[in-house]
């Protein structure tokens, strides 16, 4: 994976410092694909900044940091911006990294997977439907009715999903 820096009007975010091309975040209430790149620039430099530290490492689509809290094996989790996972919730956080691939109590380095095929035994899902995010780092069938829908992926069996995080969609 490259690492891509978004261009912004009038000038070149760093992926570091907040976008100064808004006066206030009324500017722009509705997400759009600028408010996208930028989310998606923040988290890649918090994860290039978190490996840069010593406290993660990366090995195609699987990357390991710190868990912030107890973590369980298939729990989606995001990166926070002190640089440790959570269970990633719709209701508050967009920023969806991946889903854990193993359990790990808070501080543990943890291994996690940002996209392809992912087999949890305990799953009953429904093949060919599309799962989105829920809340305390679960999934669901049916997408969210406030916060942000994000679409992980679809089910390829009962216990199979393939995890294709899409961008999400403020409701």
């Amino acid at each position: 994976m490259g690492w891509v820096t978004p261009d912004f009007p009038n000038n070149i975010w760093d992926g570091l410092s907040p976008n100064t091309t808004r006066t206030s975040r009324s500017d722009n209430i509705d997400p759009n694909q600028q408010d996208w790149d930028q989310i998606v620039a923040e988290l890649i430099a918090t994860q290039q900044a978190i490996v840069d530290l010593g406290g993660g490492t990366t090995s195609d689509n699987i990357w390991t940091v710190s868990a912030g809290e107890d973590l369980i094996f298939g729990t989606f989790v995001a990166i926070q911006p002190n640089g440790t996972l959570t269970k990633a919730d719709s209701s508050v956080d967009p920023a969806v990294a991946g889903v854990t691939l193993e359990n790990k109590i808070t501080g543990q380095l943890t291994d996690f997977l940002t996209q392809g095929k992912f087999i949890n035994m305990s799953w009953n899902l429904t093949p060919s439907a599309t799962y989105f995010l829920s809340t305390n780092g679960s999934m669901s069938i049916t997408p969210p009715n406030n916060g942000w829908v994000i679409k992980l992926g679809k089910a390829m069996t009962p216990t199979g999903l393939d995890l294709n995080i899409q961008p999400p969609i403020k409701l």
